[in-house]
């Protein structure tokens, strides 16, 4: 069973007992397949704050990749430059899971306590 699956149809990311909204798409980016993909360990990035459990990169405190409450982060998926991650741009998320919504701590932090496993994303 996976961690967490994506619905392309019903736009919304269950997994450890919670739904979460998301936007995906965006024309002439990598698309994600119909498959579980394994995340790697250690593959959660944040940009807005220094925490245990996510790496810190700058990249991440842009605001495309912010919640409305302005945490920034990303969970690379391992292949290409697919993810997921908050999203308020309306226009896309270049093909990566864009959780929408005021606030995404608190998947961030599910994602956080599990950064040293593996963790799957099914895609369908």
């Amino acid at each position: 069973m996976p961690d967490l699956i994506y619905n392309k149809g019903t736009q919304r990311l269950s997994g450890f007992g919670k739904i979460w909204t998301v936007r995906c798409g965006g024309e002439g980016y990598a698309t994600l397949q119909n498959k579980i993909y394994s995340v790697p360990p250690l593959s959660l990035m944040v940009g807005t704050e220094h925490v245990s459990g996510a790496i810190y990169h700058e990249k991440y405190n842009q605001d495309c990749y912010k919640d409305e409450n302005g945490l920034g982060w990303f969970l690379w998926l391992g292949e290409d430059d697919l993810g997921i991650h908050p999203n308020t741009n309306i226009a896309g998320t270049k093909g990566c899971i864009g959780i929408v919504g005021s606030c995404t701590r608190d998947l961030f932090d599910l994602l956080r306590e599990r950064s040293n496993q593996t963790v799957s994303v099914q895609v369908e």
